[in-house]
């Protein structure tokens, strides 16, 4: 399980075991679109302070404007693709003070027993790497695996670590390391079919319909067509998901059929 979280050792964490979920809790793709090198990048991105609810202390950080960027299309896991700007490299907020990282909907999302669990097993270890105005998929590889840490230490529920690996595989994808996109769309998976059995949907903002279908998706990258189809199918019959989910789980189940049947096609020969 440490493999989850290699790198942070740029933040002080050198060793870190332990499952991301509790014990008791396991119960057609488009070509991406690289996004391209841009000369300046101070047109995609604002800096906005923040108050740290953890350790009080005031800091800077840099987010990526919304409504600056162009959707190009949209992948058939749900990630949006944008032209010449990756915003998800800019989702994650650390305090470069104590080092509590979470994404940015959900930072000042925390109780005051959460924050003590911080205190005492993330800030007293953390290295502030400093703060930067440009970030690469590396950098944004390590400040996702600072929010999962963070995530894991405060108990949170299973749809935000869920979520938060999601988002890994995305950046894993982008880079173009398949060994680690498949280790957190893995705990992705882990982590969503928890959270549709203990929590409560909209979870991290997505109605059951959409996990049920991301779960598809992330079983389809995890070779896994069988349970992909059967989750697909449950979309399609659903009087709760909107016609056009159901649309995408069609074409979704149509792509895994076609490619079964290629598969044993070539199997014959």
């Amino acid at each position: 399980m440490s493999d989850i979280f290699d790198g942070l050792d740029k933040f002080g964490f050198d060793e870190i075991g332990g499952d991301l979920f509790e014990p008791d809790e396991e119960k057609k793709e488009k070509k991406n679109s690289p996004v391209k090198d841009v000369v300046d990048t101070s047109s995609y991105v604002y800096k906005k302070q923040f108050t740290c609810p953890v350790c009080s202390a005031e800091f800077v950080a840099i987010l990526a404007r919304t409504g600056k960027m162009r959707l190009n299309h949209v992948e058939y896991d749900l990630r949006p693709v944008y032209d010449y700007f990756e915003p998800l490299f800019y989702d994650v907020i650390i305090c470069d003070k104590c080092g509590y990282a979470a994404l940015s909907q959900q930072f000042y999302k925390i109780m005051d027993s959460q924050a003590e669990l911080i205190q005492k097993q993330i800030s007293n270890k953390f290295k502030s790497s400093g703060q930067t105005s440009e970030f690469t998929a590396e950098t944004a590889e390590q400040r996702f695996k600072m929010a999962v840490l963070c995530a894991k230490i405060k108990k949170a529920p299973a749809g935000e670590i869920a979520y938060l690996c999601l988002k890994l595989g995305w950046i894993f994808k982008i880079s173009g390391d398949a060994e680690n996109e498949r280790l957190f769309k893995e705990q992705a998976y882990r982590g969503f079919t928890i959270a549709l059995a203990k929590e409560t949907p909209p979870i991290m903002g997505l109605e059951e319909g959409t996990v049920l279908y991301v779960l598809a998706a992330l079983a389809k990258d995890l070779r896994r067509n069988e349970e992909a189809s059967r989750l697909l199918s449950e979309v399609i019959v659903s009087k709760k998901c909107t016609e056009a989910l159901k649309t995408k789980a069609k074409d979704l189940k149509r792509e895994i059929l076609d490619e079964n049947v290629a598969t044993q096609t070539a199997d014959r020969l």
